[in-house]
This record gives structure tokens, C-alpha cells and sequence, in this order.
């Protein structure tokens, strides 16, 4: 493959892999509403809204979690749960009990900033998973994105239609030219 024709193609790469990346976060973003989890094969994504993990994950990173069965959730582990109908939350699992009344597994969480632990213990329906992944880099390109990449896409698309037409109107010059 000639220089030239490398190059091209790895500029095209680049070019539609960026607008991939935007358009997949637009998308995802849009549809997640207000920190209420999309689940995509077991996996959920959003974003840290609050302070309460501290340094451990910080506002504004973006968590993915995994579903996990409670029995598989220890000590020491972040989890996202859902403290109410409209509101995640991403915290250490500081206690694991089972109820005496019914013998269903709860967990008792905090922040690692916070001083106190959670008033609410966490029963197992309430999980939405166990953190995997978390990413200050990645929440903050995500944040950015929900806020312009509407018209950043709208931008990239406007750019490959007049990048197409400019390469028609040169192939059809050359055309005219050798002819």
C-alpha cells in the first residue's frame, strides 16, 4: 500500500471512529435519563453526581457496574443501589446481615467520604450492581458530551456531506480534465 493511500485510510478510521464515539455517547447519554441506569448485557452505566466516595470515585466519573447475585457481594465492595425509585447511589458495602425475619441478605453501605453510614440498609432487590469500572477521564468526556454532542454530531455529519461533495466535485474536475 502506497504512503499516501495509508495515510488517507487511517485518517478515515480515525475520522469515523470519532464520530462513532459521539454518536454512541449522545445516544447513551440521552436515553439514560436522570441517574436512573440503562442496563445493556448486565451492565449499567452513569454517572457520580455527589462527593461521597471522595477520592475513591470522584464526582463526576463514570461508574459501570456488573449485576451480581447478593450472595457474591462482600465487605468491601462498591456497589450502585437504588435509594428510592428515581435515585441511584454508588457506595461501599461496610456490613453484610441477613434478616431475621424473612432471611433475605442486606447490606449496610457508606460513602467513603461520609462520616456516618447509610440510615437505610440495602436489601438485595434494591442492587443494581457491583462496580467494575470507574473513570473521572471518561465521566468528564460524558458530561461534556450530553451537554454538546448534539451539536458536535450534527457538526461531524454537515462535515462528511461536504467532505463527500468535495471529493465529487475533484473527481469530476480530474475527469473533465483528462478528457
Amino acid at each position: 500500500m502506497q504512503k499516501g493511500m495509508r495515510r488517507t485510510v487511517i485518517g478515515e478510521l480515525l475520522f469515523y471512529g470519532i464520530l462513532l464515539f459521539f454518536l454512541l455517547t449522545v445516544v447513551f447519554f440521552r436515553i439514560e435519563g436522570k441517574n436512573v441506569p440503562k442496563f445493556w448485557g448486565g451492565y449499567s452505566c452513569m454517572l457520580v453526581l455527589t462527593e461521597s466516595m471522595g477520592e475513591a470515585i470522584p464526582k463526576g466519573s463514570l461508574v459501570i457496574t456488573q449485576k451480581a447475585a447478593s450472595e457474591n457481594l462482600s465487605v468491601g465492595d462498591d456497589i450502585a443501589f437504588f435509594a428510592n425509585e428515581t435515585t441511584a447511589v454508588t457506595h461501599r458495602i461496610i456490613e453484610k446481615k441477613t434478616s431475621k425475619t424473612d432471611g433475605s441478605i442486606l447490606f449496610r453501605t457508606k460513602g467513603v467520604a461520609n462520616k456516618e453510614p447509610d440510615s437505610q440498609l440495602v436489601s438485595a432487590v434494591n442492587i443494581i450492581g457491583r462496580v467494575v469500572f470507574q473513570s473521572y477521564i471518561l465521566g468528564r468526556a460524558a458530561t461534556f458530551m450530553s451537554r454538546w454532542g448534539f451539536p458536535i454530531l450534527l457538526l461531524f455529519a454537515v462535515s462528511v456531506s461536504l467532505r463527500a461533495v468535495l471529493r465529487y466535485i475533484r473527481r469530476t474536475n480530474t475527469i473533465k480534465k483528462r478528457g
